[in-house]
């Protein structure tokens, strides 16, 4: 996997400005998996093209990724660190569950 030097930042910007953020997302995946065509990224159950993102992100920006949100309810904020290693773990497992069966009907992994 390429890491996301400066330049390419901005490059990457300059090509997914105009672009809807599931293609942008698209995009960034295709920089993240260069051993996929392009094309068929957007087949891909949506947890290989997370951590494939997570993977990117970590490398680039480093493994802690700081993150806030606001309570809808009382507007608390929380600030929360988490781990993007713990993350890609957790995508992985959904890349491998791809496709299970409940009851007798077969059901996928959503995708792009």
């Amino acid at each position: 996997m390429r890491t996301l030097a400066d330049a390419d930042v901005l490059a990457l910007w300059e090509r997914g400005a105009a672009l809807h953020p599931l293609d942008r997302k698209l995009l960034l995946c295709s920089w993240a998996r260069e051993d996929l065509a392009p094309a068929d990224l957007a087949d891909l159950p949506l947890g290989v093209v997370n951590a494939a993102l997570v993977r990117l992100r970590g490398w680039t920006f480093g493994a802690h990724i700081e993150a806030q949100v606001d309570c809808e309810r009382c507007a608390e904020r929380l600030e929360v660190t988490l781990d993007a290693n713990a993350l890609e773990e957790v995508a992985n497992v959904a890349e491998a569950r791809a496709e299970i069966e409940v009851d007798g009907f077969r059901f996928r992994a959503p995708n792009t």
